[in-house]
């Protein structure tokens, strides 16, 4: 009242069932993205502004040993990306940071035990309600076993170029030694008891044994060229 003395309460009142309503919504949305990225198939890690690890879900976990709390704060590049790398890395992260988003980019990560993963990645600058980018969260793809794959189909290729062209050297040069072990065989034939032919048959017998010898390396290469055992 006029002196000051409390009399009653007034209230001035917003609806807000709607904008409760979107905030639950919202919040549901979010809870959603929260454990689809969390479950996800495939390895899902997101960095800060300073790259430092804010997001790491269950897939990254089990590909590389490192739980959650192990790298929650630490910098990937530094702490996870072998040395032969850390560069280009970090030069794809710095890139993403700036707005500039990269696809299918390939790096080995280290796991917890040391070895190392060959991981393709697909990296989205995150933003906040304003469009500034506040960091950088990657989609990835465990392609180690690929990587080997491939390294063992190129050497099958490889050693099957090899055994080809072995199998056509080898091939002809039995040829030759054909006309080689022919041609000792009928010299030799020639010659009689005598001791004067008997220098001249020993060294021909050496050489037709050096031959024959070297026909049995023929076939052995030729049975590589054919990849019998």
């Amino acid at each position: 009242d006029a002196t000051g003395r409390v009399i009653g309460v007034v209230g001035v009142g917003q609806d807000i069932t709607e904008l409760a309503r979107v905030r639950a919504e919202q919040e549901r949305v979010a809870d959603d993205l929260t454990r689809l990225i969390d479950t996800a198939n495939a390895p899902i890690i997101g960095i800060d502004a300073d790259g430092r690890v804010n997001e790491w879900n269950q897939t990254a976990e089990r590909l590389t040993g490192f739980t959650k709390h192990d790298v929650l704060g630490k910098g990937l590049v530094d702490e996870f990306i072998t040395d032969d790398y850390k560069d280009s890395v970090r030069g794809v992260l710095n890139l993403a940071l700036g707005g500039q988003e990269t696809s299918n980019y390939e790096f080995p990560l280290f796991t917890k035990q040391g070895d190392r993963l060959a991981v393709l990645l697909n990296s989205t600058t995150r933003r906040d309600a304003t469009g500034r980018v506040i960091g950088v969260v990657g989609v990835g793809q465990d392609v180690t076993a690929l990587r080997k794959q491939q390294i063992r189909l190129h050497h099958a290729q490889k050693m099957e170029s090899v055994g080809a062209l072995t199998g056509r050297i080898a091939h002809d040069f039995n040829n030759f030694l054909a006309a080689i072990q022919g041609n000792l065989a009928l010299v030799l034939e020639g010659f009689d008891d005598s001791v004067e032919s008997a220098g001249n048959r020993d060294c021909l017998s050496d050489a037709a044994s050096a031959a024959e010898d070297a026909a049995y390396l023929t076939r052995q290469l030729l049975t590589f060229s054919s990849q019998q055992i």
